[in-house]
């Protein structure tokens, strides 16, 4: 008798909210064509020297147009 009642409990039980990994979010992603991108990267703004940045030898101040890599 205790059995069947515990087994009725059981199938009427359901969780109180759903699952996150069931819930879709529907979240738009952001794209970009590769022309948009190049005429950002040749920008002025881009080229300035972000404020928050701090003071160290690696953060230089002006842009550099290429970096000659030697080998080791």
């Amino acid at each position: 008798m205790e059995v069947s009642r515990k087994r009725l409990f059981l199938k009427h039980l359901e969780p109180a909210r759903p699952l996150r990994r069931h819930a879709q979010l529907d979240v738009a992603r952001i794209s970009y064509t590769r022309g948009f991108l190049i005429d950002l990267a040749s920008s002025p703004e881009a080229k300035k020297r972000p404020e928050h940045l701090p003071e160290h030898p690696i953060v230089l101040t002006e842009a550099v147009r290429c970096v000659q890599v030697q080998d080791f």
